[in-house]
Formats: structure tokens, C-alpha cells, sequence
């Protein structure tokens, strides 16, 4: 609705909104607007997937819970690069 009134949104402002409707309870809408903000090419940071994730748990979602905890792993990787991944992996035996 923001957008139609010509009101540009970036990641800071897709971020509160998600978390608000998480927030609340309104678990469908919030993974609408992260869906609406991935359309646009704006890349939901970690925290994004980490509030949704764990609200969805609390709304008894594990389905669309696990999927995002997947999408987020997939994220995390390609922001964290290769090398990142191994020396974490290394440090942590």
C-alpha cells in the first residue's frame, strides 16, 4: 500500500513491517511482504529471517518455519563466501 502511494521502500522499511506483522500474529501477511520485497530485489537480511522464522515457529508453522531456515541458510552462504564457510567449519572441531 505504501508503494502505490509512491512511497519507496528499502530493506530497513520492508524489515520493520515484516517484523510487526510477525509481531502480531499476522505471520501470513509478513511472509507476503517478504515476498513482495524479493520481487523487487531487495535482500532480507538476516534478521528479517530470523524474527519471521521464529514467529512462525510460535503460530506452529515448522512447515514454512524450515523452508525459510533453509532459504536463510542459502543466503547466509552466498554472502559469507567459500572460504568464510570452511575456517568456520575448521574452528568449530
Amino acid at each position: 500500500e505504501m508503494s502505490d502511494k509512491g512511497i519507496e521502500l528499502d530493506v530497513l522499511t520492508y524489515t520493520a513491517i515484516i517484523d510487526g506483522f510477525g509481531r502480531a500474529g499476522r505471520t501470513e501477511d509478513a511472509v507476503r511482504v517478504l515476498d513482495e520485497m524479493k520481487k523487487f530485489r531487495l535482500q532480507p537480511s538476516i534478521y528479517v529471517y530470523r524474527a519471521l522464522i521464529d514467529n512462525l515457529k510460535k503460530s506452529g508453522k515448522l512447515d514454512l518455519a524450515n523452508r525459510l531456515l533453509e532459504e536463510m541458510k542459502s543466503v547466509a552462504s552466498k554472502l559469507l563466501g567459500p572460504r568464510d564457510i570452511e575456517e568456520i567449519k575448521r574452528r568449530k572441531h
